[in-house]
């Protein structure tokens, strides 16, 4: 996306802020509009900092805010620490929503093919909760080093 597509949404933002509180998702939207726009003056970091925490405020477990604050915290403010309490709730929430879904998922599964279908569909989930792709080099080998250490039977 172009640089002025960020400052046009940010200008859309603000005037929809103006007539009335933006969404959690808006919130959101704004945040990382100002992390990837251009650095005319117009908007400080921490402003979108605020954007997420906004979000947060508003709606304390919505997953793009706890994860967008705990990037920002993390690459943009380099503090592990103050990052690690928004992705752990992150973690969680997903963790949540994933065994509901997955759960509705081996129903139908069960019910329009076959008990053995869906336990095998949950343990595919269970090793693979991971988008690999989505992982750089590194932190593949080493998901795949933890999940060997697994199958042998030597988990830390």
């Amino acid at each position: 996306m172009e640089q002025k597509n960020f400052s046009e949404i940010l200008n859309l933002l603000q005037r929809m802020e103006k007539q009335r509180e933006l969404t959690p998702g808006e919130l959101v939207i704004k945040g990382r509009c100002i992390q990837l726009g251009p650095d005319d003056g117009e908007w400080d970091l921490k402003d979108s900092e605020e954007a997420f925490k906004k979000a947060l405020a508003i709606e304390p477990d919505y997953l793009p805010a706890l994860t967008e604050l705990g990037f920002f915290y993390y690459a943009i403010e380099d503090d592990s620490v103050q990052a690690l309490p928004f992705f752990r709730r992150a973690v969680e929430i997903a963790r949540l929503d994933l065994t509901e879904a997955a759960t509705g998922m081996a129903g139908c599964l069960e019910e329009r093919q076959s008990q053995d279908v869906a336990s095998d569909f949950l343990g595919d989930l269970h090793c693979g909760a991971l988008v690999e792709e989505k992982l750089d080099e590194e932190k593949r080998e080493w998901l795949r080093q933890v999940l060997q250490a697994r199958k042998l039977g030597l988990e830390r």
